[in-house]
């Protein structure tokens, strides 16, 4: 889920946005001016970072696992950009529209559709894989 919705992201920026005074953009620096390219940058860093995270966690690689997990921890908390972004991805991604007011996906809607059916999807996969290992032997 972490990386899909690094990438949903990156492809949701590739999209071009109507700039009418009417439709707010999802994706704010602190002057509340968006600025693309630094959301590609970190999207796609994101995505890269989620990839080697997974690879690290398959061939157990522990140290540099968890070496990866405490740098994000402290990336969260120090680069307010990468905090933002991680807002707003969890507004892009969540497939029930909880956390958010207005749809992001108003002029790309079959791009919408295929985001919360791909998350639905990981949702499920993840509570069954979770439901299986709980089960008592």
């Amino acid at each position: 889920m972490f990386i899909f919705g690094f990438l949903a992201t990156f492809i949701y920026n590739l999209f071009p946005i109507p700039t009418n005074d009417d439709i707010k953009i999802l994706f704010y620096t602190k002057d509340g001016l968006p600025t693309t390219k630094d959301i590609l940058f970190w999207s796609a860093g994101g995505f890269v970072y989620g990839i080697l995270a997974y690879l690290f966690y398959y061939f157990k690689e522990w140290i540099l696992f968890s070496l990866l997990v405490l740098s994000y921890i402290c990336m969260l908390i120090f680069i307010p950009d990468i905090r933002y972004i991680s807002n707003d991805i969890s507004k892009l991604i969540n497939p029930l529209n909880i956390f958010k007011a207005k749809d992001y996906f108003e002029h790309i809607a079959p791009y919408g559709m295929f985001v919360k059916l791909i998350m639905s999807v990981l949702i499920y996969q993840f509570i069954m894989a979770f439901r299986q290992n709980t089960r008592r032997k």
